[in-house]
């Protein structure tokens, strides 16, 4: 996962397929933050898969039936993205898929 900025936009590199929920969510809250418009680019960097919605998980369906995340992956990398975009652009981080699934189930530990 990166987040590189390219003028006033910054692109968020995301490794699967993103539930819109949470696209819009960083839509709104990057320019809310920076004042700069966001690019969501799903299937960079590796593949999860779908990245569902808690509500995605509890309602069904294929998405949701055929996801590798738990319930919390999709917050883990809305939030992981957050994070790198308030980093210095001259610090890079580029997380593994493993590293996200790592991720995740820590702040999975942390709500049980």
């Amino acid at each position: 996962m990166q987040v590189v900025q390219v003028g006033n936009v910054l692109f968020g590199a995301i490794p699967g397929e993103l539930f819109v929920e949470y696209a819009l969510e960083l839509r709104s809250r990057v320019k809310q933050e920076t004042g700069c418009a966001f690019c969501l680019v799903g299937y960079a960097n590796g593949y999860l898969g779908y990245i569902v919605t808690p509500r995605a998980m509890e309602t069904g369906g294929y998405e949701a039936s055929v996801t590798r995340l738990d319930v919390l992956g999709g917050r883990t990398l809305t939030e992981t993205a957050m994070d790198l975009v308030h980093e210095p652009s001259t610090h890079k981080e580029d997380l593994s898929p493993e590293e996200l699934q790592k991720r995740a189930a820590a702040m999975h530990a942390k709500k049980s």
